[in-house]
């Protein structure tokens, strides 16, 4: 109810701010923040040929607005180990946790040069975030390109050593094997990432109530809480630059 309630007072704030037969067609949040909502709601965006409109969570409070949120976790409300047609098309309620999909969050990083900022909370409400001015991921196999961090988590996506470093992976999920491990890392961890032989972070892992975990086995940013620590919260989002 909360959600449907948060959904239709974003709508009636869009339809004063921009009359359906005057509205243009953004791309992502950022478009909208140049027309000056300073709202953080639910918007839709429209992507590639204009055509295709979905709905996402705009942040537009954060580090200068604009932010187009793919995946959030928070309670651990949403099973987040999916097969690859889930990954690939999304699931969850942008309102609450979900992970938008693979094909949009491709679709989004090929607009322009795209920044991802990666938020974090302990369960001592300690806020961290990582941010990497260069996100790409392509439509072959969703392989992540990634680089430029700055921030206060550390980095666990790009950084690390050849075994763990996530820069230039595929996807993988428990169905679809592409990672370097001689097992299959998504059905070991439950989830699907962009894994290696497996990885220095796993935001889609399963959730813990218990921060302590054993050995990489909850939401995973060891370059901030180690191999045996689960965040409690987590959020990614991706703005044009």
């Amino acid at each position: 109810m909360l959600a449907l309630l948060i959904i239709i007072s974003c709508i009636s704030f869009m339809n004063a701010l921009c009359p359906e037969e005057n509205c243009p067609l953004p791309r992502d949040c950022k478009d909208w923040y140049d027309l000056g909502v300073r709202k953080s709601c639910v918007y839709p965006i429209y992507l590639e040929d204009n055509e295709t409109m979905i709905k996402v969570y705009c942040d537009m409070e954060t580090a200068g607005g604009g932010w187009t949120v793919i995946q959030r976790r928070m309670d651990g409300s949403l099973d987040f180990n999916r097969y690859w047609y889930e990954y690939e098309n999304g699931f969850g309620n942008v309102t609450g946790e979900f992970w938008l999909g693979l094909n949009y969050i491709a679709k989004l990083s090929s607009n322009c040069r795209t920044t991802l900022r990666v938020e974090l909370e302990d369960f001592e409400e300690d806020r961290r975030h990582a941010e990497y001015s260069y996100f790409y991921v392509s439509t072959y196999r969703y392989q992540l390109s990634i680089g430029g961090y700055s921030g206060t988590a550390g980095d666990s996506l790009y950084g690390g050593s050849y075994n763990t470093r996530h820069n230039r992976m595929y996807f993988s999920t428990r169905d679809c094997d592409y990672d370097r491990y001689y097992s299959s890392c998504a059905r070991v961890h439950r989830s699907g990432w962009w894994f290696n032989r497996c990885m220095q972070s796993n935001l889609n892992a399963p959730y813990s109530e218990n921060p302590h975990v054993s050995y990489l086995r909850g939401i995973t940013w060891t370059s901030w809480k180690g191999s045996y620590y689960s965040c409690k919260g987590t959020e990614m989002k991706v703005r044009c630059r």
